[in-house]
């Protein structure tokens, strides 16, 4: 029970680590399941280079494998997204001036 608990964190870390690199915020659900994905596809990948080369070290082959494809899930999640997820956020960009009436309001000088 333990090692899956340790799993699963791990695999949560892998995740928050994927999605802070590419800059996309995803909920720890999200991001639980793009790693789960990463892993399977980065194994996968891990497995058939070393059929080719069984001299292949695997650890780190196996991390950077897996971290790749992670990042590639959690874009892809991130593109399947709701579109009005960001709305606020864009909607804050395209009016700047409400912006720079608050610094002006809380400006000191």
């Amino acid at each position: 029970m333990a090692r899956v608990l340790l799993f699963v964190i791990g695999l949560i870390a892998l995740g928050t680590l994927s999605s802070r690199l590419l800059g996309v915020r995803l909920s720890w659900r999200m991001r639980l399941f793009a790693s789960i994905l990463g892993f399977v596809l980065g194994g996968m990948l891990t497995g058939l280079l070393w059929s080719s080369n069984p001299d292949l070290s695997i650890p780190p082959v196996a991390a950077i494998n897996n971290l790749f494809f992670t990042m590639v899930m959690a874009g892809v999640l991130e593109m399947l997204a709701q579109p009005g997820r960001l709305a606020n956020v864009e909607r804050q960009l395209l009016r700047p001036a409400r912006g720079v009436a608050r610094a002006e309001e809380l400006a000191l000088f």
